[in-house]
């Protein structure tokens, strides 16, 4: 039995436990998500990115005017 055990127990409280140990974290990450099928771009979670092609599969395209079909 811990001192920490012991002292709660002597008082009457709860002993709550240490956290578990750290993992190692695992450097071969990828965050990469998807890849684009028209100009292969790597799309990653969250990206403040906006496609030049009006026509991006990915829906990352800008805004466009359905009247005229201008990209904005």
């Amino acid at each position: 039995m811990s001192k920490f055990q012991e002292e709660a127990d002597r008082i009457g409280v709860p002993l709550i436990g240490p956290l578990p140990p750290v993992r190692k974290q695992d450097h071969t990450f990828n965050p990469t998500i998807a890849i684009c099928g028209e100009c292969g771009m790597h799309l990653k979670g969250v990206m403040g990115y906006v496609c030049v092609n009006g026509r991006c599969p990915t829906g990352l395209a800008g805004p466009q005017c359905i009247s005229t079909g201008i990209q904005s």
